[in-house]
């Protein structure tokens, strides 16, 4: 079982994906949400967030990153792996070192999953590992269709 901590587009991304791969999944966010297994849940409120926590084998952070580091620290306490989408250097390595404390709990942290790095990472690391060759990725969010004013696409870093 999965609980996704945040839906918004990101959030209801990994959600629909889980679900779609046949992983029993929920989702919350502290505003209502119109999707499939919602609830409400303040990622503020410490004990709530364990109590839902103990409830799942892994819990994925699409929240802001500085919810982060408490949220794998409640996630030792849980004894639910953690994943989240970093975004913050100084934040991923306090989470890194909770490594042997995530260990002593039987539970993985990952941090720093979201694009870049994160799928760029594995997806490089997948292509040299099999091609054997020297790898360059790019990641960015210019749109094939540029519409005005900014020519741009969606921020999503």
């Amino acid at each position: 079982m999965a609980l996704v901590l945040g839906a918004g587009k990101m959030g209801v991304a990994i959600a629909h994906d889980l679900m779609e791969h046949g992983v029993e999944t929920r989702i919350c966010d502290v505003k209502p949400a119109d999707i499939p297994n919602f609830f409400i849940l303040d990622a503020r409120d410490d004990k709530a967030v364990l109590q839902e926590m103990k409830k799942e084998d892994v819990v994925i952070s699409a929240l802001p990153y500085d919810f982060n580091y408490k949220l794998a620290k409640l996630a030792i306490k849980a004894k639910a792996n953690f994943i989240d989408l970093g975004g913050n250097s100084y934040i991923v390595e306090k989470e890194l070192a909770l490594h042997e404390e995530a260990k002593k709990a039987g539970i993985t942290i990952i941090p720093d999953c979201g694009l870049a790095p994160g799928m760029t990472n594995i997806i490089a690391y997948y292509v040299w590992q099999n091609e054997e060759k020297e790898v360059h990725i790019r990641v960015g969010g210019l749109p094939q269709n540029p519409k005005p004013p900014l020519n741009y696409a969606l921020f999503f870093s």
